[in-house]
């Protein structure tokens, strides 16, 4: 569930209690010519976050896209100079999921170590308002991304930063080295000889938290052709001629080992 809050402020110096309140949100695409009618986004945009359109057509000025209006039923009373936060909507979420993911150049060279980074996504039942959107998963606080305009049922990905209690290590292991020709040629119309390798790539990853994580890794590159690609069975391991990619769920203060073979030929 995505809930929409609004910050109510009263500049002034008595206390308002409005019978009925109106909050007004969104950008303003459109000016009219006559009137020179302009409802600026820095006047409207802190009036709402997180929150889903219900469109209603204003009353007293013409019908202007990206602008959005929300009735509350039970206004809150307004102290003079203070600042409240109401809730006023709930989002349904048609799917979240939080996963730490590790995209890599494919290297054989040395080994490497690094953290994962923290993605996440979700897919809402109406339509999202631009806003800043606070990310909490199994209480944890995860991250303040913003988000554009949604819609419904339209998935929003994003990367929340890195996740320094999931950690991964990398070694590379040679297996076997040979040259052969291929069917190109060079400019004197010799054969090229290529070399082709093949290795053993081994993960070592830790979770160094208190709750499970999913993680995916993909390793990619541009100037390798991969062939005879071994690695764990299942549908949990993934490759194409210039991609590998595993994922998995690391359980807390866990370890867990993958390890898979490629044979590779220089382009």
């Amino acid at each position: 569930m995505l809930r929409a809050d609004a910050t109510l402020h009263n500049r002034g110096d008595l206390p308002l209690e409005p019978e009925v309140l109106t909050l007004v949100a969104g950008e303003v695409r459109g000016q009219r010519p006559t009137l020179g009618f302009r409802l600026p986004r820095d006047r409207t945009s802190y009036f709402a976050q997180n929150a889903s359109p219900s469109w209603e057509d204003p009353e007293d000025a013409p019908e202007i896209a990206g602008l959005y209006r929300y009735q509350l039923l039970n206004p809150p009373r307004l102290a003079g100079g203070s600042n409240v936060t109401v809730p006023f909507e709930d989002v349904p979420l048609r799917h979240t999921r939080l996963t730490n993911v590790a995209s890599l150049v494919m290297s054989f060279a040395s080994e490497q170590r690094g953290a994962f980074q923290r993605r996440y996504s979700l897919v809402p039942e109406r339509p999202l308002l631009e806003a800043r959107v606070t990310v909490r998963d199994q209480g944890y606080l995860v991250g303040q991304p913003r988000v554009g305009e949604t819609a419904a049922g339209q998935e929003v990905a994003f990367t929340l930063g890195q996740d320094p209690n999931v950690t991964y290590h990398r070694t590379v292991t040679l297996l076997s080295s040979a040259a052969t020709e291929t069917e190109d040629v060079d400019r004197h119309g010799r054969a090229v000889t290529r070399a082709i390798r093949e290795y053993r790539v081994t993960y070592r990853l830790h979770n160094a938290g208190r709750r499970p994580v999913e993680f995916e890794v993909t390793e990619r590159t541009s100037y390798l052709t991969l062939f005879n690609v071994s690695g764990p069975a299942g549908n949990q391991f993934e490759h194409q001629t210039d991609t590998v990619a595993f994922r998995g769920a690391l359980p807390p203060t866990g370890d867990a080992t993958v390890e898979f073979e490629v044979t590779v030929r220089e382009n």
